[in-house]
């Protein structure tokens, strides 16, 4: 946060601010569509590019580190990256244990087949969602978990991730401890004094739509062909990856949501969770104390699940740590403040639908530009929100509204650059060490599988056009 108040200035004004940001968008795309490169690592190179360039158009180029570098100091974001970390000690702790292992076992001895597997993804992770209190965290939680045995079950790839990214986006609206929803609700106020609305109230409000998409989401899930991964089933023996001791590691998991939910603090959820892992992996044998902490004196490298959790997450942690630095310099650019200005100049923006109009469009096309990162996309976006709808009289929870209907559906997904996809095949690409077997996915296809994102694009589309002026003047003609 700028202290000083005093802008960081660029040549071309306020507005070339957003410039690094632009350049990340550009080489996200390029090398994602151009080239057919699907990873983290795209976004933590472009990412860089935009820094490194964004420097030669800036006019202090010493305050211009200092900016960068004051991204990463709100609490907030300092709070992602460690949950990052423990997250991946969570995810390596349940794969040593064999979670999917179990699954299999269970799905074989219940009769579980490849579409009723696909439906359980979706609401498994929406309740897992609902504990971790972030999409990301839960993203990052179900793909080890249910992955693995829903390909040795011949769920489609694509089918698979698309139920998975549904469910946490579903589990996480639904949660009365989303970060995602409290933040967005502690930062709008119907006047510049007043306090935030009531969050029972929010989720009142939101409940009937959300649960409507999900209701929906799962019907389609039901009706699309679950698919056949013919080849995997060949070459794969599914019974050999059966193991009834995975099921003990659901108890890990357990604690994880019921801390979640008791205590709404996923570090305490997730310091819990990894600790009756590690107990009960060590009593029924999942694993031993050499997979926990390995050392190798002579090559002087250092393994286990503690050490290989926090590093599976470093593309993540590191491509997050320069987002936050590319959203500092439009804040401190000035940028946000221009746009801030320029809306407040025009009438139509100035009326309630325009306002609405402008936030929705606005946070959409932010979250776009930041790789589907609602949170940040949200704390970044929020002053101009705040601003146009106190001047247009929108209420604040109306404003809470729109901003996590636009930060949640299709924005948050999109295949050449969302964190969320590009997290989930980097996540798979290194699960690969632990199951050569393993297929990748295709972003296009998965997202076009993202039923609850898609159809909740489509309810705020819906209510956002039975809210405009010649609507209203016919149902005031006709009532």
């Amino acid at each position: 946060m700028n202290t000083s108040g005093k802008l960081l200035l660029f040549y071309g004004g306020r507005a070339s601010s957003i410039f690094p940001t632009l350049i990340y968008v550009a080489g996200s795309v390029i090398l994602s569509v151009g080239f057919h490169f699907s990873s983290m690592k795209t976004l933590t190179f472009s990412a860089m590019i935009g820094i490194l360039l964004g420097f030669f158009l800036c006019k202090d180029k010493k305050g211009y580190w200092d900016v960068v570098v004051r991204g990463l100091m709100p609490f907030g974001n300092a709070r992602l990256i460690i949950a990052f970390m423990l997250i991946g000690i969570f995810t390596t702790l349940l794969m040593a244990g064999k979670i999917g292992g179990g699954f299999v076992w269970l799905c074989l001895h219940i009769g579980v087949g490849s579409h009723a597997f696909v439906l359980f993804v979706f609401i498994a992770s929406a309740v897992i969602s609902m504990g971790t209190c972030a999409p990301i965290a839960a993203l990052f939680s179900v793909v080890p978990i249910f992955y693995p045995p829903g390909i040795l079950l011949a769920v489609r790839p694509e089918l698979l991730a698309g139920a998975m990214l549904s469910g946490v986006f579903f589990g996480d609206a639904l949660s009365p401890c989303s970060q995602l929803t409290q933040m967005t609700l502690f930062s709008q106020h119907d006047t510049p004094n007043s306090e935030p609305g009531q969050l029972n109230v929010l989720l009142k409000n939101r409940f009937k739509s959300v649960l409507a998409t999900g209701v929906v989401s799962i019907v389609l899930f039901m009706l699309v062909p679950a698919g056949e991964h013919a080849n995997l089933q060949q070459a794969v023996n599914i019974n050999q990856f059966a193991d009834i001791n995975g099921i003990w590691m659901l108890l890990p998991l357990g604690v994880l949501l019921a801390c979640g939910f008791r205590t709404q603090n996923l570090f305490l959820s997730l310091n819990f969770a990894i600790a009756a892992g590690l107990i009960v992996g060590l009593l029924c044998g999942s694993f031993d104390y050499q997979q926990i902490i390995t050392l190798d004196n002579q090559t002087m490298m250092l393994h286990g699940m503690i050490f290989d959790g926090v590093n599976s997450m470093t593309d993540i942690i590191v491509s997050t740590l320069l987002l936050y630095g590319l959203i500092n310099l439009a804040q401190e650019g000035g940028c946000i403040t221009a746009l801030c200005d320029w809306l407040a100049s025009c009438a139509f923006f100035r009326s309630r639908w325009g306002a609405e109009l402008a936030m929705t469009s606005g946070i959409a096309v932010t979250n776009i530009a930041l790789s589907g990162s609602p949170m940040p996309s949200i704390l970044m976006f929020s002053p101009v929100a705040e601003r146009l709808g106190q001047r247009a009289r929108v209420s604040a929870l109306r404003r809470c509204w729109l901003l996590l209907g636009g930060a949640s559906c299709f924005t948050a997904i999109i295949p050449v650059n969302s964190v969320f996809m590009m997290g989930m095949v980097t996540l798979i690409q290194g699960m690969t060490q632990h199951y050569p077997w393993l297929p990748t996915i295709d972003p296009f296809y998965s997202f076009a599988f993202s039923f609850y994102c898609l159809l909740l694009t489509l309810a705020c589309v819906i209510r956002l056009l039975l809210d405009s002026p010649l609507l209203m003047q016919k149902k005031i003609k006709y009532s």
